[in-house]
């Protein structure tokens, strides 16, 4: 639910409680989805500036963990969660219609940065894409260019090939 407010709190407690003990599985995260030679993980809390990942990568392993583990991406769907601590969700997207979950942040190295899921319609059907957003001051407004840039000008987004930072998620 930390992944609502875009809160580093929740990387860095991941890092203080399980540190180093996460690399073999993170390790096996990243080759099953096909982006360990594109990632540098030179922690696990994601907030070092040693760590490095192209736009591409991330949407590749956005779209593996939407296969994998949906459950992180519906949470951050949710307008609030209420558990042990209720929480809002501050993300920029929330009240879209096509929203599918995603992760926006803001690191020093990076600047303000999202990697969304979205919804849309092709002539062949509907997909869910990938759209990672680095250094951007407005993350709302580029994706909305993004998706004019998109409309009728794509009728089918590739599985794999290129080094877009838009694929189709599912």
């Amino acid at each position: 639910p930390y992944l609502m407010e875009s809160s580093n709190d929740a990387g860095t407690a991941i890092l203080r409680a399980w540190g180093e003990t996460l690399t073999p599985i993170i390790e096996e995260v990243l080759a099953e989805a096909g982006v360990a030679d594109a990632l540098t993980v030179a922690d696990y809390s994601g907030l070092s500036p040693k760590t490095t990942a192209t736009p591409a990568a991330l949407a590749r392993l956005t779209q593996h963990l939407a296969k994998t583990t949906p459950t992180v991406f519906d949470i951050t769907t949710l307008p609030q969660y209420v558990g042990h601590q209720p929480l809002v969700n501050n993300s920029p997207f929330i009240g879209e219609g096509d929203y599918a979950g995603g992760k926006h942040g803001y690191t020093p190295e990076a600047g303000r940065t999202a990697v969304v899921r979205f919804r849309t319609t092709y002539e062949d059907g509907e997909r869910t894409l990938v759209a990672v957003l680095l250094g951007t001051d407005d993350s709302k407004a580029a994706l909305k260019a993004l998706k004019t840039a998109l409309e009728g000008s794509v009728t089918r987004v590739p599985q794999s090939g290129g080094d877009s930072a838009i694929l189709p998620a599912s």
